[in-house]
């Protein structure tokens, strides 16, 4: 399965979210098949592991 797909889905999660308040995040992410912890972390505003290793190595 291909990042982009998995981006927009969770893209797709977070917007279902905002739009219907009483949609929890675990429904959420069992509709649009993503892992809860990442949908979490997404609305959070926390950066995937791979994007804060990458930032990293641009700091450098």
């Amino acid at each position: 399965m291909s990042s982009s797909s998995n981006e927009s889905r969770i893209i797709l999660a977070i917007e279902a979210i905002k739009k219907d308040p009483k949609l929890s995040v675990r429904k959420a992410a069992s509709i649009y098949k993503v892992l809860r912890t990442i949908l979490r972390n997404q609305r959070a505003g926390l950066l995937l592991r791979r994007e804060t290793h990458t930032n990293l190595m641009m700091m450098t």
